[in-house]
């Protein structure tokens, strides 16, 4: 058999062992009869509320967890918020070893200022977290994208969250929230093995002719 026809063998085998969906995870924070955004699954807002989703389960935290309904926008109608400068968002369980992209979706209903000092993920191995430097938010984009690697067997339960500013609490007054999450995995493709097989395999035929 010709290289060429064997490349073209290895190439079609990387197309077609290739995923071509990623799983992901849309959580929004959700109230009653309030509206959830198209594909996302609906969670209410209460500390300790939880759903499970593809066999992961998102649970809600924080010193008090509930809601707002100032607008009518799917992904800033709702949120979990606390009155302090703890930590509120969603504990994951159920979630496997990989690599992730997390898009966290925190908003002010009302266009107020939102005060959030903190977005990041925390588990057994520490809290990583950024300052956002965000402003009152008035469109449907993330406040914040990053990717992180998380391994349960060796980190725990994950939690995603938003923070207050340091120093900042009193009731009534602008608070951290948390409105939405998405949650990719990013796999390694299935073709990297294959492809890998396919070159070596090339490699020896190469060696095999020249020692003929």
């Amino acid at each position: 058999m010709r290289v060429s026809s064997l490349l073209g063998i290895v190439f079609l085998g990387c197309i077609f062992t290739t995923p071509s969906v990623y799983s992901a995870y849309l959580i929004d924070i959700n109230s009653g009869g309030s509206p959830t955004a198209s594909g996302f699954v609906g969670l209410d807002g209460s500390n300790g509320s939880s759903v499970t989703d593809q066999g992961v389960t998102f649970t809600v935290y924080g010193s008090e967890g509930t809601r707002d309904r100032g607008t009518a926008n799917d992904l800033t109608r709702d949120f979990a918020f606390n009155d302090s400068t703890e930590q509120v968002g969603l504990e994951i369980t159920g979630l496997a070893a990989g690599l992730y992209q997390a898009s966290v979706y925190s908003f002010e209903g009302s266009g107020a200022e939102i005060n959030v000092e903190f977005i990041g993920y925390e588990t057994n191995s520490g809290t990583f977290s950024i300052n956002p430097g965000i402003t009152p938010a008035q469109a449907t984009d993330p406040a914040r994208v990053f990717t992180f690697t998380y391994d349960p067997s060796t980190e725990g339960d994950l939690r995603i969250f938003t923070q207050g500013i340091v120093g900042f609490q009193c009731v009534g007054c602008p608070r951290a929230r948390f409105n939405a999450l998405e949650l990719t995995a990013i796999p390694v493709p299935a073709a990297l093995p294959l492809f890998g097989t396919g070159l070596a395999g090339l490699g020896l035929i190469g060696w095999r002719r020249r020692n003929k």
